[in-house]
């Protein structure tokens, strides 16, 4: 998985990926990447939280798959 990630402040500090609301990887240098492997059938959401230098942070809309 990658995303795009930019700061209006400062910039990119890193990009956090949470898995059904559990953090399950996060990356410092872009191109921003978690890798997620071995998945169970089932349902998923993942959400990525982006923080910047100056503390500013967002989370991005949820992909449902």
């Amino acid at each position: 998985v990658q995303a795009d990630a930019s700061a209006v402040s400062g910039t990119v500090a890193s990009v956090e990926f949470w898995l059904n609301d559990e953090p399950c990887s996060w990356d410092s240098l872009a191109p921003f990447n978690a890798t997620l492997s071995a998945l169970p059938p089932g349902r998923y959401r993942l959400v990525a939280r982006v923080s910047d230098t100056t503390g500013n942070s967002t989370t991005t809309p949820a992909v449902n798959f």
